[in-house]
């Protein structure tokens, strides 16, 4: 733990990362003594912490919010054959997926207390990137050949969880969102 409370993981991989955390968690569900810890050390020397993660489930409940928010706002792509193996991951945990965890983006997380989903495209086949808690987390997936957005399109859903709202943004509302600035501030910030 650092100072101001965080947990800093030292790991060669994420995954490595993941499973030490997994690993952690599963560990503290049961009541377990340790004996390193002195009966004069604590009043009560249990550790104990209420839930537990599994990190294959969170990949399939992430995958399987994009893949709804995926349908929902472009119901055409609804049967396409590129989506059987993620469906078949969410539902049955079989198949794979091509991702994992990422690194908040300045740009794509510019907007403070929401969650993000951002669809983009390269080369035939579409990346949907799930942003939880204004980039605190993210994670992104491929979904290989599925061309859904062209070359230097893309959608953002915006949901801010505080009020209870969603934005649905393509490209031109996307680089529209961002505040530009004045002639007056351009000459202070370049100076």
């Amino acid at each position: 733990m650092d100072d101001e409370g965080k947990l800093k993981v030292r790991a060669r991989t994420i995954v490595e990362a993941e499973v030490f955390l997994e690993d952690l968690l599963n560990d503290t569900l049961i009541n377990n003594s340790y004996g390193s810890f002195k009966d004069y050390d604590l009043s009560s020397p249990i550790v104990h912490v209420g839930f537990s993660f599994d990190g294959v489930k969170m990949e399939r409940a992430l995958i399987k919010i994009g893949i709804n928010a995926l349908i929902h706002y472009f119901p055409q792509v609804k049967g396409h054959r590129a989506l059987t193996p993620y469906i078949n991951y969410v539902l049955l945990g079989t198949d794979g997926f091509r991702g994992g965890i990422e690194k908040k983006d300045q740009i794509i997380n510019t907007v403070p207390d929401t969650h993000t989903v951002f669809f983009s495209s390269w080369q035939g086949n579409l990346r949907i990137r799930i942003s939880l808690f204004g980039g605190s987390f993210v994670f992104a997936f491929w979904v290989e050949q599925l061309p859904l957005v062209g070359y230097s399109e893309y959608y953002r859903l915006i949901i801010d969880y505080r009020l209870r709202q969603h934005v649905f943004q393509d490209t031109a509302a996307f680089l529209n969102s961002f505040p530009i600035k004045s002639d007056k501030e351009k000459t202070v910030s370049n100076s």
